[in-house]
C-alpha cells in the first residue's frame, strides 16, 4: 500500500511483449513449468504469454523478493493471508459492442472487457496465498441495461468459465457470479430480476464525506437521458447513498483487473474506474448534472440547436437510437459530441468513482467507513489488446501487448494515461484523487511514484474520445 509519509515509493510494474495477442485455447496454461506452481501434469502451452507477463509483473514488483525462482516463492502471499477471502473482480461491462454484436467471441470486445487469460494467472497465484481453507470469487456489476445473460456470456467467450471449471477440478475453491441486482429493461429477458450477490447488499450513506457533498446544482443529477430521478433519490444534500455487494465488504483482498481503455465521461477507464463495479445499484450514482455549465449543468458544454435537437429526440426512439449510434461509430457525426456528460467538462461523476473507492478501502464488513484500511488491493491491468476512442462501451480495439500492476490505483492510472499519451494533470478524476485527505485512496505526491519494468512511452499514442480531442493530449 502506498505509504503518505514517503518511506517507500510506489512502484507500478509494466510489461510489454513482442507479439500482442491472447492465448487460443482456455483454461489459458502457464508456458512453463514455474517451480512455485502446484500444478505438475498440466500440458504447458507455448503461446500463453499473457501468463508469463502477470508472473513478470508480480517479480518486478518485488513480492516476496527472497523467493522468486524457488519452489517457496508466493508473491500474493505479501497481501493475501492463507484462508482468507478473495475478490477478482474484473472490468465485465458488456457482452456487447455495435459493430460486432454479441456472437462473435472476440474482435471489437476485446478491446472492451478483461480476457480470461489474465484471470487465470490471477486466480494460480491468489490460490498459493489463500490455499484451500481459503475462498476466490470472481464476479462483477454488469452494466444494468444488457441482458441477464450478459455475465455468463462473458465468462464463456473470454475462457474464464473454463478456467473456473479447471481450477475446481483441482480442488481451488473458486467459483464466478454476477453481482447486479438491477433488472434489465423491458423486452430484454422481460425486465426479469437477477439473482445478485447470494451474501446480499448494504445501503451506505457517506453523509459530509462523500465528494458530492456541497455540489453545485444537487437538483440537476441524473444517471442518464431516461432516468434523472433515482440519483436524486440518494443524493440530496446531506444525504449520498450507495448500495454495495456484500462480496465486496466481506473481501480480505480485492485484485482488481481493469482493461486500458478510453472513458467519454472521466478520460480514462483504468483502476480508478474499474471500483465502479463494485455497487450493485449503479443508477444511485449521479453521472452529470443537466443542463450547460452556464445553467449549473455539465450535461454538455453548450445549448443543442434546432436540429441537435430533432437528433436527440430520435434517439429517445428504440428503433432510431441504435442506427444514429451505428452511424457514429463508423465515423460518421450526426448527433452532438457533448451529450449526457460525455465530454471533458463533466465535473460529476468523478466524484461517484471517488466515493466507490474510499467504500473499497475504508468501509468495514458493516458498510461503516473506519479511519484504517479494511482490505489489501492489487491492480493488474489488461492491456494485451487495449480501447482507444469511444470507450468505456464502444471502443476501437488497440493492440498494446501491455500488462501494468500496481498496488495502488492513482499510480497505476497515472502511469496508464501517460503510456497512452494523455497528460494525467489534464484528467479530473486522478488530480482529485491525488488530494483526497480524510480517506487518501493511494499516492499524494507523484514525484514518490516508480515504473519498473518496460518503457511505459512505447507505445503509440491512444486516440481520445471525440469529445476529447485536444484536451487531454501531451
Amino acid at each position: 500500500m502506498t505509504n503518505s509519509k514517503h518511506d517507500s515509493p510506489c512502484v507500478v510494474s509494466v510489461v510489454q511483449a513482442h507479439v500482442p495477442d491472447y492465448p487460443d485455447s482456455p483454461p489459458f496454461h502457464p508456458p512453463q513449468a514455474y517451480p512455485e506452481l502446484p500444478w505438475k501434469d498440466v500440458d504447458l502451452q507455448e503461446d500463453s504469454q499473457v501468463y508469463h507477463m502477470v508472473r513478470t509483473a508480480f517479480i518486478n514488483l518485488g513480492l516476496d523478493k527472497a523467493h522468486v525462482g524457488t519452489p517457496a516463492w508466493n508473491p500474493l502471499g505479501d497481501i493475501i493471508r492463507k484462508g482468507d477471502f478473495v475478490l477478482i473482480k474484473p472490468n465485465f461491462v458488456t457482452d456487447y459492442h455495435p459493430l460486432y454484436g454479441r456472437d462473435k467471441p472476440c474482435d471489437g470486445r476485446e478491446g472492451v472487457i478483461v480476457h480470461g487469460s489474465i484471470l487465470r494467472a490471477v486466480a494460480d497465484y491468489a490460490f498459493l496465498a489463500t490455499g484451500a481453507t481459503g475462498r476466490i470469487v470472481i464476479a462483477e456489476n454488469t452494466m444494468h441495461t444488457t441482458p441477464l445473460s450478459t455475465f455468463q456470456n462473458n465468462l464463456t467467450n473470454t475462457g474464464t468459465q473454463a478456467v473456473v471449471e479447471y481450477l475446481q477440478r483441482q480442488g481451488v475453491p473458486i467459483c464466478a457470479y454476477d453481482l447486479r441486482t438491477e433488472a434489465p429493461p423491458a423486452g430484454r429477458a422481460r425486465g426479469a430480476i437477477p439473482q445478485g450477490d447470494p451474501l446480499g447488499s448494504t445501503l451506505i450513506d457517506l453523509g459530509s464525506d462523500s465528494e458530492y457533498a456541497g455540489i453545485d446544482s444537487p437538483g440537476r443529477c441524473a444517471f442518464n437521458q431516461w432516468d434523472v430521478t433515482t440519483p436524486r433519490r440518494h443524493h440530496d444534500g446531506a444525504k449520498h447513498e450507495y448500495s454495495i455487494s456484500n462480496t465486496v465488504l466481506r473481501a480480505d483482498a480485492i485484485i482488481s483487473v481493469p482493461k486500458l481503455k478510453t472513458h467519454a465521461k472521466v478520460g480514462v477507464s483504468v483502476a480508478l474506474k474499474n471500483t465502479f463495479g463494485i455497487s450493485n445499484q449503479k443508477n444511485w450514482v449521479p453521472h452529470f448534472r443537466q443542463g450547460t455549465p452556464a445553467h449549473g449543468g455539465d450535461e454538455r458544454e453548450r445549448a443543442y440547436t434546432r436540429g441537435e435537437s430533432l437528433i436527440q429526440w430520435v434517439k429517445t426512439r428504440q428503433i432510431l437510437r441504435k442506427s444514429v449510434r451505428l452511424l457514429g461509430l463508423l465515423g460518421i457525426n450526426c448527433c452532438p459530441e457533448s451529450q449526457t456528460g460525455s465530454w471533458y467538462g463533466n465535473d460529476t461523476v468523478w466524484r461517484g468513482v471517488l466515493d466507490l473507492n474510499k467504500i473499497l478501502f475504508y468501509a468495514d464488513r458493516q458498510g461503516v467507513l473506519r479511519p484504517q484500511r479494511q482490505r489489501q488491493y492489487l491492480a493488474v491491468v489488461d492491456g494485451i489488446i487495449a480501447g482507444e476512442g469511444e470507450g468505456p462501451l464502444t471502443p476501437t480495439a488497440r493492440n498494446c501487448g501491455t500488462i501494468l500492476a500496481a498496488m495502488d490505483p492513482i499510480a497505476a492510472d497515472i502511469v496508464a494515461a501517460g503510456m497512452m499519451g494523455f497528460d494525467y494533470t489534464k484528467l479530473r478524476l486522478i488530480m482529485k484523487a491525488l488530494t483526497l485527505k480524510k480517506h487518501p485512496i493511494g499516492l499524494d505526491h507523484p514525484e514518490y511514484l516508480r515504473v519498473v519494468g518496460s518503457c511505459a512511452t512505447a507505445v503509440p499514442a491512444f486516440r481520445p474520445p471525440r469529445s476529447w480531442t485536444g484536451r487531454i493530449e501531451k
